[in-house]
């Protein structure tokens, strides 16, 4: 065999060898790498911080001690939002000094002020990959869940009362009253359902929703009422608070309130019975002094108040009217008409002030009954307390009282000098067992420059004893 082909034969019989060598070669330095590497992860796979909470640590760890600095890249995700639900982190990276072996990323929740219907969560990970010698751990994912500080349940509301009763006639503006058991750090929206056998065209709901203001206990439903002229009739309407959608709000409580809607007719036949000449007495005084309890007149003034008797027709305009208001009754003749208004009544000792008598309070101008003219069959209107009551209170129907002068001219029109004396009072109450009505009057006497004066009635169905 030739030097030559001896060299080619050990050649083809050491290659494989040679090739087999440099395999384990390399494997060998791949072992070596996967085993240099360091596993980094999470301290735990979950934590948890209150909105209101302290800022949270989560620990970035590893498993040997960083032989230099090394920075760990993380994703941040989830369903809280940075900036809102927490404070948006300086970077999403963790730096782990030389030497140690561990690090923190660093979560600083926001108290929303909010009142949030679920957690909040932010998913991190770590991005190991992205770093050589380092690959991610069993906890290479952790979650934070940022819990809502206004805890599921912790608002309740409720009606402050559980009834009221209203009288249409009033036409009053009910404030229905919510109420919540701690003042929320957000708006609280609710909202309200309709019942009863009120109808419609008898209420008017100025608001339709609820909202109780942050930081506040109440919020009012506002219940405007309507006449609809149902008298001696009662109705209901009821408001019953809805369960909302945010869990951290509760209905306990009072949940329904219901109204009562009345409309009692008085008996008015105590002051205007159904007869001609219906007598109703009045005493009075000057000013705006309580009358005595007793006696008919006092004119001596070192005897006490002055205070005079007098007397004038009433009248139900029900008897004119079927569709008028069975509560309400005036003054009047039932002879009278606008061709002869002579015929007239002496409304609240009227002509007494205006006549030329002595009282105090009076201007000379010789008016007296045949000459005044008189007549208001709508002039108090009674308002029961209740259904059945007989008593409850009087208001005076505000207006103009035109007053002729006695007729002092021969031209054929009868009386045609007046002057305008304008009533009001802000109400006064009545008693149908003892047959009285109190109230006080202010008179516009401007007209006649005699400014405006205050005088104290009573008026009685049966006339009192003398003095």
């Amino acid at each position: 065999m030739t030097y030559r082909s001896m060299f080619s034969v050990l050649r083809r019989s050491l290659l494989p060898v040679c090739l087999l060598s440099i395999a384990l070669l390399f494997a060998a330095c791949d072992s070596n790498d996967m085993a240099m590497q360091t596993t980094v992860e999470f301290g735990q796979a979950t934590y948890q911080v209150s909105e209101a909470g302290q800022s949270l640590e989560v620990d970035v760890v590893l498993d040997s001690p960083a032989s230099e600095e090394v920075t760990i890249p993380l994703t941040v995700g989830g369903s809280a939002i940075a900036g809102v639900d927490y404070e948006d982190p300086a970077s999403d990276d963790v730096t782990i000094a030389s030497g140690s072996s561990s690090g923190t990323f660093t979560i600083t929740p926001i108290d929303n002020a909010s009142i949030d219907d679920q957690d909040r969560t932010i998913e991190l990970l770590i991005d190991a990959d992205d770093v050589d010698g380092y690959t991610g751990g069993a906890t290479a994912g952790a979650t934070v869940t940022i819990t809502d500080d206004e805890m599921v349940g912790s608002f309740t509301v409720s009606f402050q009362e559980a009834r009221y009763e209203t009288n249409e006639y009033n036409e009053d503006t009910l404030d229905v009253l919510v109420e919540v058991n701690q003042p929320a750090p957000a708006n609280l929206q609710l909202d309200f359902q309709t019942g009863g056998t009120a109808p419609s065209e008898n209420y008017e709901l100025l608001n339709s929703s609820i909202e109780i203001v942050a930081g506040e206990t109440l919020d009012t439903v506002q219940v405007a009422i309507n006449d609809t002229r149902n008298y001696d009739e009662s109705e209901t309407l009821t408001l019953t608070l809805q369960t909302p959608d945010n869990d951290a709000v509760t209905i306990g409580g009072t949940t329904e309130t219901e109204i009562t809607i009345i409309n009692p007719v008085a008996d008015v036949a105590t002051y205007a019975p159904d007869e001609d000449f219906a007598r109703l007495y009045a005493y009075n005084t000057f000013s705006d002094v309580a009358v005595p309890e007793t006696g008919r007149l006092n004119n001596d003034p070192s005897q006490g108040a002055i205070f005079d008797e007098s007397f004038a027709f009433t009248i139900v305009p029900l008897r004119d009217d079927p569709s008028a208001d069975p509560n309400v009754f005036g003054f009047g003749s039932f002879l009278w008409s606008e061709q002869d208004f002579t015929r007239n009544t002496n409304i609240l000792n009227m002509v007494e002030f205006y006549d030329d008598g002595e009282q105090p309070n009076t201007v000379d101008l010789g008016v007296s009954s045949a000459s005044a003219g008189l007549y208001y069959p709508e002039f108090f209107r009674l308002t029961p307390d209740g259904p059945g009551a007989t008593t409850g209170t009087v208001t005076l129907i505000p207006d103009e009282i035109e007053v002729y002068l006695p007729d002092q001219t021969d031209d054929g029109v009868t009386n045609p000098e007046s002057f305008v004396i304008g009533v009001s009072s802000e109400g006064g109450t009545y008693n149908e067992t003892e047959g009285t009505i109190n109230i006080t009057i202010t008179f516009d006497e401007t007209s006649i420059n005699n400014g405006i004066q205050t005088r104290r009635y009573e008026f009685s169905a049966d006339r009192r004893a003398s003095n």
